[in-house]
């Protein structure tokens, strides 16, 4: 049988048309790509302004105080540890949004 469309979507610069029947699923996917990646540049964004500290507070170190030099090293390696979260996540939502690409294809009919 015949759906009904439902609406347009667009990746990579094409526009598939989507049936009724995978509208309101393909809608949501969308939402929550769009949600994550908008929480994920907040978060980068962040790490950014940590590491632009910790350069300021490399640049102040008092290199004879051990404990400034423990404390500066603890400092780096949770932002190391940031960051590799950071990275993880990032690979998770493009993931998400190769799936979402791949569903849309699949569903949508291609408009000229």
């Amino acid at each position: 049988s015949l759906g009904l469309v439902g609406s347009e979507m667009c990746i990579r610069d094409r526009t598939y048309s989507v049936p009724n029947s995978a509208y309101a699923r393909l809608s949501s996917m969308k939402t929550n790509i769009e949600l994550t990646l908008a929480s994920l540049n907040i978060k980068e964004a962040k790490l950014e302004a940590l590491g632009a500290e910790i350069e300021i507070a490399r640049i102040r170190l008092d290199r004879t105080s051990q404990r400034a030099i423990d404390r500066f090293n603890n400092d780096i390696e949770s932002l190391n540890s940031r960051s590799q979260a950071l990275q993880s996540e990032f690979t998770n939502y493009n993931r998400s949004v190769n799936v979402f690409n791949a569903e849309l294809e699949r569903v949508g009919t291609r408009l000229k």
